[in-house]
């Protein structure tokens, strides 16, 4: 009966040290499969970090092409308006001239 016993606990240890060694080969096999997967995330983190840098920097020079725009139009609304104002001045009988300031006053006023 202790021959049953002596090879029983032998070939349980045995089993043992063989689930030991492949919960070891199993936990190393997720140490490589996480260092993989935190490397295919950074890369995919860095290209998309690469592309908003690229479209930052095209919503910029847009944004710039409109600021350009937008200050010609109101330096053309501005010479227009003090030109349209100079001939009211210089022409006071002209009622379009007038009726021009006056508009513009009224559009300033709005906007202001």
């Amino acid at each position: 009966m202790i021959n049953f016993w002596k090879l029983s606990y032998k070939a349980v240890k045995k089993q043992r040290d063989q689930y030991k060694a492949e919960n070891a080969q199993l936990e190393e096999e997720m140490k490589r499969l996480k260092r993989e997967s935190n490397i295919t995330v950074f890369c995919a983190l860095e290209e998309e970090n690469i592309e908003l840098k690229q479209e930052n920097k095209a919503l910029r020079l847009q944004a710039n092409t409109y600021f350009d725009e937008w200050q010609n139009v109101k330096n053309l609304y501005t010479t227009l308006t003090d030109h349209i104002r100079l001939k009211a001045k210089n022409n006071p009988g002209v009622s379009r001239y007038i009726a021009l300031v006056n508009f513009i006053d009224r559009l300033e006023g709005i906007n202001k």
